[in-house]
């Protein structure tokens, strides 16, 4: 029996010693994939005969993490790089905005685990998110609600300009009084209906 037990610790030992040489397993998001716009950019667009526009708030990047192990404490991981954008449209209420952060830092400044900018009680103002580890499907987040895309537009056209694979999310009436959003990897939101008016992409404004 103590032949037994020893042995058992020894594997058990040996396990361990042989899990600190394993590496931690990264998938990086494709570039087609990555918004082009940045931080502080302003997006314009035009509708009912006016101009109305989207300011970039603030971008977070890092990888969500899962451990190999079966530990989620110890690594090594897999890990899944992922993309937040957060936007306000210019009729948002700052005034009732809280902003916290939610985030993990790791090693060279990355972030790990579930982490961003949490906007809960912001009218108007919501993130956009996308994971590799959903086949870099964005997702957008408003009010703390995740709500996934209705459809996927293989075309949208927009002044005479063709968008591929545009998404189309229906937002709640609850969260914001924009009810649609069609959003393009690269270009970020190309259109967006807002108390009924339709308001569509103004290139080389932004």
């Amino acid at each position: 029996m103590k032949a037994i037990s020893f042995l058992a610790l020894i594997l058990l030992a040996s396990c361990d010693f042989f899990d600190s040489f394993k590496t931690d397993k990264y998938h990086y998001m494709p570039s087609e994939y990555k918004s082009d716009l940045k931080v502080h950019d302003t997006v314009f667009f035009s509708g009912n005969s006016t101009i109305d526009t989207f300011f970039v708030y603030k971008i977070d990047g890092g990888f969500n993490q899962i451990a190999l192990s079966g530990d989620a404490n110890k690594g090594p991981y897999e890990r899944w790089e992922f993309d937040y954008h957060y936007y306000y449209n210019r009729n948002h209420r700052l005034s009732d905005c809280i902003l916290s952060i939610n985030s993990l830092s790791g090693k060279k400044g990355e972030i790990f685990g579930e982490a961003g900018l949490s906007i809960p009680d912001c009218y108007n103002a919501f993130s956009i998110r996308i994971e590799s580890n959903t086949q870099n499907i964005p997702r957008i987040v408003i009010a703390d609600t995740g709500i996934a895309y209705s459809e996927i537009l293989p075309v949208l056209s927009i002044n005479k300009i063709e968008y591929q694979n545009v998404f189309h999310f229906i937002l709640p009436a609850s969260k914001s009084d924009i009810s649609d959003i069609f959003y393009h990897y690269k270009k970020g939101i190309v259109k967006y209906a807002i108390n009924g008016n339709t308001f569509e992409y103004m290139p080389g404004q932004d």
